[in-house]
Order: structure tokens, then sequence, then C-alpha cells
């Protein structure tokens, strides 16, 4: 250390070393009201924050290893950051799960400030983000989406009939538990998904086919 053209040393002089890691993708996940209301149709509305940590737990284990980071408040300590909302009903009224409309897919992750939800007028006016009321499709008594399974009133119709509460015991307990992992899986799988698409993650090597490839359990693969 030089000061006043001297050089200065002493005890507390130690060397330092720089590492330069991989650039982070910091995402914030924005829950909104509809969200929450939405649980109700499943039951669910009262352990509404149980279902929010599963959704979570199942985004950040999907990209573990990855150098990417989900905040629930918008960040204050990075300028850029990726927008991702999880709503109730597709406001798009297509049912669908999720939609990515960001201006063009970020291929090869050029990006870092996509914005994966509202609006967006590039992309046909259509509003981005993930649709929970659209899982509800997944059960035989709610339409003909050929994904339907009667798997899914066994295990959500209890709690439709009877919501669930915060403190249940013994069966319901179990009941509960089963569907909000379900559901946390159906709609962070969709997260993860969509997220895919802002960085752009392909199905095959490289940066090109997103849908359709051939391959099972992909993160961008439709199913």
């Amino acid at each position: 250390i030089t000061v006043d053209g001297r050089s200065l040393t002493g005890p507390w002089s130690q060397e330092l070393t720089l590492e330069i890691k991989p650039t982070k993708q910091v995402v914030y996940l924005r829950f909104l009201p509809a969200f929450t209301d939405s649980l109700r149709l499943f039951g669910l509305r009262n352990v509404s924050s149980l279902v929010k940590e599963r959704i979570i737990e199942v985004v950040r284990r999907d990209y573990q290893g990855v150098n990417l980071e989900i905040r629930l408040t918008p960040p204050d300590d990075f300028a850029q950051y990726s927008i991702l909302e999880v709503g109730g009903p597709d406001p798009n009224a297509q049912a669908l799960f999720g939609l990515d409309n960001t201006s063009g897919l970020d291929v090869c992750t050029q990006r870092l400030d996509d914005y994966l939800a509202g609006r967006n007028a590039d992309s046909g006016g259509t509003f981005g983000g993930v649709f929970v009321e659209s899982f509800l499709s997944l059960s035989p008594s709610q339409g003909d989406n050929p994904l339907a399974d009667p798997l899914f009133d066994e295990i959500f119709q209890p709690l439709i009939m009877q919501p669930a509460q915060i403190d249940e015991t013994g069966v319901r307990a179990t009941q509960v538990l089963k569907a909000i992992q379900v559901l946390g899986h159906l709609v962070g799988n969709t997260v993860t998904h969509e997220l895919g698409h802002s960085l752009g993650l392909p199905v095959i090597p490289g940066c090109g086919q997103y849908h359709n490839a051939p391959g099972e359990l992909q993160i961008m693969d439709c199913g």
C-alpha cells in the first residue's frame, strides 16, 4: 500500500484473492393476490403460505447448481433482474398453465432483466405468467383435457368439499400435505419451465428447440 509516495507494510497487511464467478440471474417471483384467492378452488386457501413455500422449493431444486436466485421482494441490490408473476385465472382465456411473453425468446441468455409478466404488445397483447386456476383442467370432472386424471380428483376433491385448515390432524393432515405437494410441484415445474425460456434453456444442446423434442422429463418439453 502506498501513501504519500511511501510504501507501508505492517501486521495488518494481507493478500487478497479475487474470484470472478458466473453471472448471477436474480428472479423476482411475484405472487399476485389472485393466486391466493384462486387456491380456494383447490381447498387450499387457508394454507396458501405452505403452497408458496413448496413452489419455491421446487424451483430452487430444479435450478440447483445454477447461479440463479429467487427473491420474493423486488431486489434493491441488483439493477437487472427478471420478473415472473404467479396469478389465478389465465387472463388470455386460453386455460394456459403458463406463458413467457417476453419480447422474443432470450436465446443464449442475452438479457438479465426479462419481464415474464403482465401484458406485452410485442407478443400480440398476451399476458405472461403462471396461472394456477388452469390446473383445475386436470380434473376429469372439469372438462375434456387429455391430461386429466382421476388421481387429481382423488387428491383434491376431499379438500374442495371441506377446505383445509392450518391445524389439521390425522388423515386430514396427510390429505392436506399431499395436495400441497402436488399443487406445489405443478406450479413450481411450470415456473421452472417459463424461467427456462428467459434463460435461453433449450431442450437439445445449443440454442435451439424449446418444445416437443424427443426425450423424457425435460424442463423445456411441452409435457
